[in-house]
């Protein structure tokens, strides 16, 4: 994996154990952070309630770019797929 910055841009080639090229293909940042929530039960007073804390924390998805290639095990291709985007 070479990465290219902090928000995951990166290109990938996966290998299996044998060192056999499985995948290749790459990332790039997505437009904006996404959001998700965090719950965490909680105990305390008065009388020892339980309650939810919510924590929320905002996470980066890189998206898949350009071609991706699966490979077998004989190192023929079994799969292409194109990935492109417009961000508005």
């Amino acid at each position: 994996m070479f990465l290219k910055d902090f928000s995951g841009a990166c290109n990938i080639e996966l290998y299996n154990k044998k060192h056999q090229l499985k995948i290749t293909g790459q990332y790039v940042n997505g437009p904006d952070a996404l959001l998700k929530y965090s719950f965490s039960k909680q105990l305390g007073p008065p009388l020892d309630k339980k309650y939810y804390g919510i924590q929320l924390m905002k996470y980066l998805r890189p998206l898949r770019k350009e071609m991706w290639t699966s490979y077998d095990d004989r190192g023929k291709i079994t799969d292409k797929h194109e990935y492109d985007y417009n961000f508005f």
